[in-house]
Formats: structure tokens, C-alpha cells, sequence
């Protein structure tokens, strides 16, 4: 439910003062991403603009990586393909490189939701699933298909 998300994030707004700014970018791309879903493209994209300027200019990469992928999927659903490709590889860099960077005690970062080795490719565009006008029929062929074909 995006619109419940989006008001529990917008409510985390009021902690911002509190907060350090990795932590209001998270929540800042979460709200993006959460106009996003509800198709309020122009919102959304003007937000990622702001908090693209925001993580270069706190070197906050792991933000940075979400919102290029957000960045990404915008282009590709307004069939901007090459500008989508380019925010994607920018995503996927990013995390590349934040994947086995050690940190100052020695151990070695790895944030289990963006894992590369753990979770594949996770910029996977977003799409709309179209329901079948004939379920039962779509349901009979595909069990065929699975069984090795039909016997006419």
C-alpha cells in the first residue's frame, strides 16, 4: 500500500533534527519511491533531483545508489532507455563498490537489501502485470505446456 507508506514516511519528517542526514536521505528516497508507485512522476522526480544534489554533496552513496535506481526506472517507463541504462549502471557501480569496502574496525560492508551477490540485480524495472481476459483457459495451456505438450 504505497499511500499508507507514504503517510508513515512523511511522518518520520518531523524527526529530521534529530536525525543524520544518511538517515533523512533513506527516508527521503523512500517518500520517492512511494510517489513513484502511486504514479506522481513529476513529484517524485523532482524529489530524487534534491536528494541527488543532497548525497553528492554529503558523499552519501548508499542513497545516491537507490535514487539513481529510481532515476532508472522513471526513464525506462517514459521510454528514455539510454538515460535509463546510464542511471542503472550508475546504481550498480555504486554498489559494487560499497559491497567490499572495509571499514575502519576491519569489517567488511555488505547491506543485506542491496546486495549484489545475495539478491541478483535488484534494478529490475518495475511493471504492470495485465490480467488475463480467459484465466481458465491461460491456467489449462500452461499446465500442458509444463507436462511436455497437448495430446489433440
Amino acid at each position: 500500500q504505497p499511500q499508507t507508506a507514504l503517510i508513515y514516511f512523511r511522518a518520520n519528517e518531523k524527526y529530521y533534527p534529530a536525525l543524520s542526514m544518511a538517515d533523512q536521505l533513506h527516508n527521503r528516497v523512500n517518500i520517492a519511491n512511494m510517489y513513484f508507485f502511486l504514479k506522481k512522476y513529476d513529484v517524485s522526480v523532482s524529489l530524487a533531483k534534491e536528494i541527488i544534489e543532497d548525497a553528492l554533496s554529503y558523499d552519501i552513496k548508499t542513497e545516491l545508489g537507490r535514487i539513481y535506481n529510481l532515476m532508472g526506472n522513471y526513464s525506462i517507463i517514459f521510454e528514455n532507455n539510454e538515460v535509463g541504462i546510464a542511471y542503472y549502471k550508475k546504481s550498480i557501480d555504486i554498489f559494487e563498490s560499497l559491497q567490499n569496502q572495509t571499514i575502519p574496525n576491519g569489517v567488511f560492508f555488505m547491506d543485506p537489501v542491496f546486495s549484489w551477490a545475495l539478491c541478483g540485480a535488484w534494478s529490475v524495472l518495475i511493471t504492470w502485470i495485465v490480467p488475463s481476459l480467459r484465466p481458465c483457459f491461460s491456467a489449462s495451456t500452461s499446465f500442458g505446456v509444463r507436462r511436455g505438450g497437448f495430446i489433440l
